[in-house]
């Protein structure tokens, strides 16, 4: 093989990775917002549960103690 030929090959085989590593980035960068959409509701959704706790007369959570 000359050097020529194997520069080409190498070239190609690294065009395939870096394309690879583009669509692994973006699935990635898709998973990171999707975690972080869920991290903002579950903190919505355990403020809410927290405050409805407490003004329903089940005292505070923390403690288990009545108000």
């Amino acid at each position: 093989t000359s050097p020529e030929e194997a520069y080409r090959k190498f070239d190609v085989i690294a065009s395939k990775h870096t394309e690879q590593l583009r669509k692994c980035t973006k699935r990635d960068e898709v998973l990171k917002r999707s975690i972080n959409e869920y991290e903002d509701v579950l903190a919505k959704y355990i403020r809410y549960s927290w405050h409805k706790r407490k003004y329903m007369g089940f005292g505070d959570v923390r403690t288990g103690n009545s108000i």
